[in-house]
């Protein structure tokens, strides 16, 4: 017999847990997809970090989404959540103690994950995939995992905006009174820690060359915690240019973005975030093998990934690299022309 929750009737609850940064839960975005059209009348449940709810907030393909707030206290919120949900399938994308505990302690039967780290203990199916050696996209790595419960696997990433957000990225681009014909540019020079990055004073190199040698505005972007950085590039630039007043949520930046004709960054979550909405991106790579764009690249969107001109390497030893300063080696005007050669018309 059939449950009714939500409006929806189905015969088999799943959850989806992928517990850690943004570009990486965009990257889970496909599973979503591709579990709803498989199981129409599923409940579908996701499980992320605080950081990045926003990016699946808005997804009408979930039925709900729980938090994990970290600690003793928010295992044991979670806990309660998971046991009342009943969930029968864990999709555990991201191998973690933490979730193989979670989800085994819940009592949720059918635990699928990646045979790697002790984590596997929990799981009840193991699929070998080896993603650090980088062969296959993030997405499709995520997607393998789905197909455990013969999901047909959609590598298409999405990101869904509330309407009352969009309303007010819209208000606020309306407000700078830009010409109709403005080619807006979009650059978002943070990137978390999460793989290596060109330094602020390339970053105002780059700003100039792309006013200087093309008809676009820059609108520079700003996540939380990116606002010192921010600030070192723009005290130094020497060119007109716009940025929105504070930090951005996922769900404000992802709305700004959506009216850039291009998108420079390092790879970050946003990268992810503007090939999700379908806006071309420029994305410039460090030459550190688990970070390669095999793996991370953009997907679904027209796209051009820079990189030093240098052999991969396994790890980032700076004492022992003979290019510690390795992101300093792409050249400035290389992204020039990749950004001008993504520019519609």
């Amino acid at each position: 017999m059939a449950i009714h929750v939500g409006g929806r009737s189905e015969a088999i609850r799943i959850l989806i847990t992928r517990n850690d940064r943004l570009g990486d839960v965009v990257l889970a975005s496909p599973v979503i997809l591709s579990v709803r059209k498989q199981f129409p009348d599923c409940y579908l449940g996701m499980l992320v970090r605080p950081a990045a709810y926003e990016a699946v907030s808005e997804n009408p393909h979930l039925d709900t989404v729980l938090i994990d707030e970290g600690g003793t206290q928010g295992f044991k919120k979670l806990l309660h959540q998971l046991r009342q949900l009943k969930f029968d399938v864990a999709l555990i994308l991201f191998s973690d103690f933490r979730m193989g505990l979670l989800t085994a302690t819940a009592g949720i039967p059918r635990r699928i994950g990646q045979a790697s780290k002790i984590a596997q203990a929990f799981y009840t199916q193991r699929i070998v995939q080896r993603r650090s050696r980088a062969l296959r996209h993030e997405a499709e790595y995520n997607l393998e995992l789905s197909q455990a419960i013969g999901a047909e696997p959609i590598c298409k990433t999405e990101v869904f905006i509330s309407a009352k957000v969009q309303e007010q990225a819209d208000r606020f681009l309306s407000g700078l009174k830009l010409h109709q014909d403005t080619i807006l540019v979009g650059m978002h020079p943070g990137c978390g820690g999460s793989a290596k990055n060109l330094p602020p004073e390339k970053w105002v190199e780059l700003a100039e060359a792309l006013t200087r040698k093309l008809p676009v505005t820059i609108f520079i972007t700003c996540g939380p915690g990116e606002e010192r950085l921010i600030f070192r590039i723009t005290s130094q630039l020497s060119i007109p240019y716009y940025t929105y007043p504070g930090p951005c949520g996922i769900q404000l930046l992802a709305a700004l973005m959506s009216h850039f004709k291009v998108m420079v960054s390092p790879n970050t979550g946003p990268m992810h975030l503007a090939a999700a909405l379908g806006a071309p991106t420029v994305s410039l790579f460090c030459p550190i093998r688990v970070c390669r764009p095999e793996r991370w690249g953009p997907i679904g969107n027209r796209h051009l990934v820079i990189r030093p001109p240098l052999p991969w390497c396994d790890r980032c030893r700076p004492k022992r690299c003979p290019h510690p300063d390795c992101m300093d080696l792409i050249r400035i005007d290389k992204v020039v022309n990749a950004v001008g050669n993504l520019i519609p018309g």
